[in-house]
């Protein structure tokens, strides 16, 4: 096993267990940049694992998945809430 194979997996579990935490314990913009910087870590553990390896594979990976994640959160927020808003849910307030 590599140094930066190791790199890899280090950044990949310190990442993924501390927003994992924040998934389970956060409010829901706190769960949506955990879910964004999970990505970036595994995006990151990708690019160790390019270099070390030398493979072009997991850098095509980790370029797509540093792109998607911030793309997919800015898609969730844009959206609002969901359904719930345009129907007049049980969330929505009257002033």
């Amino acid at each position: 096993m590599t140094t930066t194979a190791i790199a890899a997996l280090v950044t990949l579990s310190v990442g993924a267990l501390g927003c994992l935490w924040l998934l389970t314990r956060g409010r829901r913009a706190e769960r949506m940049t955990a879910a964004v910087l999970m990505c970036m870590f595994a995006s990151l553990a990708l690019v160790f694992y390019s270099i070390g390896q030398g493979g072009m594979g997991a850098l095509d990976a980790a370029l797509l998945l540093g792109v998607a994640a911030p793309a997919g959160t800015l898609m969730v927020a844009a959206r609002g809430r969901g359904p719930g808003r345009a129907a007049g849910g049980s969330h929505h307030r009257a002033r």
